[in-house]
């Protein structure tokens, strides 16, 4: 899970292969409320958008979990994790960090 205020970016770590530690805090006993961050390449501008979803998890097993929202950075540049507070797009908008 990410921190809001903080950014993702080149300088973040990707996992790109299964690893069950990674998604350990999204098992947890309580209902979680989180961000994950991810990169992927535009297919419009060619470039590698980075970007975060807002997820939300019920039970022990991080099932069901929906998507609250999203958003990425199309300029391509970091972008931060908002707080919760700020919140309000849909998935799919993108913005400029």
């Amino acid at each position: 899970m990410l921190t809001p205020g903080g950014f993702i970016g080149p300088a973040s770590t990707f996992i790109t292969a299964p690893n069950p530690q990674a998604t350990v805090n999204w098992r947890q006993a309580e209902n979680v409320d989180g961000f994950l961050g991810f990169r992927f390449t535009n297919a419009e501008t060619g470039e590698l958008n980075y970007g975060y979803a807002r997820l939300t998890t019920t039970g022990t097993t991080g099932f069901p979990m929906v998507i609250v929202s999203c958003a990425y950075n199309r300029a391509g540049g970091p972008i931060r994790v908002p707080q919760l507070a700020r919140l309000g797009r849909r998935c799919g908008e993108n913005i400029r960090s």
